[in-house]
Parts: structure tokens; sequence; C-alpha cells
């Protein structure tokens, strides 16, 4: 029986940096750091990422430390507060909000250039 989705893996150059970015930029705290190299890290609704050492160097782009995701999809409720805590944040954006009739949009980088957004959502749709 599937239960659900149980974290996002993020193979990064500087694990720990990138874990306390995300920790101070997105509210959420470490929730276990095994040998300072790897850290999962949390919020309080229970959503789970665990940033580890990339690979230098990898020629297969399917090994799991090839460094980077494609995204990260954060769930907020007040979107246009946290999109200006984001930019206050010198966060960069990486396209123009987009408005639908059921959500609000918000894509930007890391600081390791991966892909995050934040998404308001009107009602629950898994796209």
């Amino acid at each position: 029986m599937i239960r659900g989705i149980a974290h996002v893996g993020i193979a990064a150059k500087t694990p720990n940096v990138l874990a306390n970015w995300y920790c101070d930029t997105l509210n959420m705290e470490v929730l276990k750091n095994i040998n300072d190299t790897v850290f999962f890290i949390g919020d309080r609704h229970g959503a789970y990422i665990e940033i580890y050492p990339a690979k230098e160097n990898i020629e297969k782009d399917y090994d799991n430390y090839v460094q980077g995701i494609r995204h990260l999809a954060i769930r907020v409720d007040g979107f246009d507060f946290e999109y200006q805590r984001l930019l206050d944040k010198d966060v960069k954006p990486a396209a123009e909000i987009v408005l639908k009739d059921t959500f609000k949009l918000g894509l930007f980088y890391d600081i390791e250039g991966n892909l995050f957004h934040i998404v308001e959502r009107n009602e629950d749709v898994p796209y």
C-alpha cells in the first residue's frame, strides 16, 4: 500500500549551506543531521527534504548524485505576502507570476540554481 511521498532529495554542492538556506528562507528546520553531510529538513506540516552531497563529474544524468532537481513546490497561504517576503530576502525569481482561476504560482531559484515555486491553491488539485 502506498501511503504518500516520504521526501524529496536534493543532491547539493554544499549540503550544509543549502540546508541552512532552505531553513532560513522557507522557515523550515533541520530534523536530522547525519555527519554534517546529510540533512533532513522539514516544516510543521510534515513535509521533508533530504539534502545530501552531489558527486562531481558524473556522466550519467540518471545517477542519484547528480546535482539538482527540476523543481520543488511549496504550498503557501497568503501568496502575495510570501512572494514579497522571498523578494525581500533577495531570492531571485525565475519567471513571471502565473495566475489561474484556481491557483497563483511564483517560480524562484535557490542558492545553487535549483528551481522551486510557491503555490497557493483555491482547491486541492494535483497539478
